[in-house]
């Protein structure tokens, strides 16, 4: 799910059954409490002419609560 927006929405991405993604944990440090990985998705804007979004080489760190 991915949205552009000023005040309010211009556009928004969703991904279906037909523009998927996937989600890759590289990193998982249970003593650090770091979560770390990578992401790629296919999206569908919703609200204009409906335009594919491609994201690739997506990548994320988290700490873990």
């Amino acid at each position: 799910y991915y949205v552009k927006r000023k005040n309010s929405p211009e556009n928004e991405w969703l991904t279906s059954s037909a523009y998927t993604g996937s989600v890759t944990l590289t990193r998982l440090d249970t003593i650090a409490k770091v979560v770390s990985g990578t992401f790629q998705f296919n999206a569908l804007n919703i609200y204009n002419t409906p335009q594919p979004l491609s994201v690739t080489e997506g990548r994320f760190d988290l700490k873990l609560q």
